[in-house]
């Protein structure tokens, strides 16, 4: 079977700074000659998988310490967006399981391993992770809406919005979408149970609607309502507020044309 190179250091590296892995594809980010100097001069002879203190004795270091080091360095820079360095830590961290333990001959420890690689990019790829990328931004954008009239039986006929939440920041964030009517008063947020969670860059579609609220129709909304996109800030540490609105559309029932507003 084909493996994947192991991680190499980059020539002219100095003593202790990160190992650099050969590229996996042509698509790796550390392809271009600017990234990988990035990493290289971000990078720290304390860079591991616990980084320092206790976390450094609770997360072993093994086979991923490369990983480990490269995914510091790469947080540290600034080159990449937290999604890229995390995709980046996994694909280390997934090449090092293939070297190290064949598919074949250890076929149990190397899905072990690969278990393990993925444990690891979830423990970053999270809140927990964008609270540690350096200068995080918060940022969202609903980038169309779609308003639907469903017909009831009993004609009291409901409204669905559905709109594509875009994440513009260069973290992992996690946002809610809340639809309000002419009143201002609230009618529904979806998801109603937990956030919808987005890399930097990735596009959902989200829809929210007068079904879930027994009090609210088509009719009860009034001529125009109003979508809100709300983020979990993950610089806000606390039980309550945490929530920040980012971007918001005002729409005419009647034509379903809506345009941004300040949120």
């Amino acid at each position: 079977m084909l493996r994947r190179p192991i991680p190499r250091l980059i020539p002219g590296l100095l003593a202790g700074a990160v190992l650099l892995p050969a590229a996996a594809d042509p698509a790796s980010p550390l392809d271009s000659p600017a990234i990988a100097a990035a990493l290289n001069s971000a990078s720290s002879p304390l860079d591991a998988c616990g980084g320092e203190d206790i976390l450094d004795t609770a997360v072993p270091d093994g086979i991923f310490l490369q990983a480990c080091r490269l995914h510091d360095a790469c947080y540290r820079s600034g080159a990449l967006d937290q999604g890229a360095c995390d995709r980046l830590f996994l694909d280390r961290m997934q090449a090092a399981c293939d070297e190290s333990f064949d598919t074949y001959e250890k076929p149990l420890i190397h899905a072990a391993c690969r278990l393990g690689a993925a444990a690891y990019y979830e423990a970053v790829n999270s809140r927990f992770g964008a609270m540690l990328y350096p200068n995080g931004r918060t940022d969202g954008e609903l980038l169309n809406s779609l308003q639907t009239r469903l017909d009831e039986a009993d004609g009291s006929d409901e409204l669905r919005v559905c709109s594509d939440v875009a994440n513009t920041s260069n973290r992992k964030l996690r946002y809610q979408l809340v639809l309000h009517g002419s009143d201002g008063e609230w009618v529904d947020t979806a998801p109603m149970l937990g956030k919808v969670s987005l890399n930097p860059g990735k596009v959902r579609k989200v829809c929210v609607d007068t079904d879930n609220a027994p009090w609210a129709s088509w009719d009860s909304l009034g001529p125009a309502y109003s979508i809100t996109l709300l983020a979990d800030d993950p610089d806000r540490l606390t039980p309550f507020g945490d929530l920040i609105p980012l971007d918001r559309l005002d729409c005419d029932k009647a034509s379903g044309e809506c345009r941004h507003a300040a949120p």
